[in-house]
């Protein structure tokens, strides 16, 4: 138990750091598709 443990930490620190890249790469692709759809409605508004 004891020497497993060392790994352990480390394999739950990875997941937890790829758990937040992944937040935050979802947060830029909501962000740049709410951009996109602004720009979509402007130019929509255009005659």
């Amino acid at each position: 138990m004891a020497p497993c443990f060392p790994l352990f930490r480390k394999l739950s620190q990875l997941y937890h750091l790829a758990s937040l890249q992944i937040e935050h790469t979802d947060n830029n692709v909501k962000m740049r598709n709410t951009i996109y759809d602004k720009r979509k409605e402007g130019g929509a508004r255009k005659p």
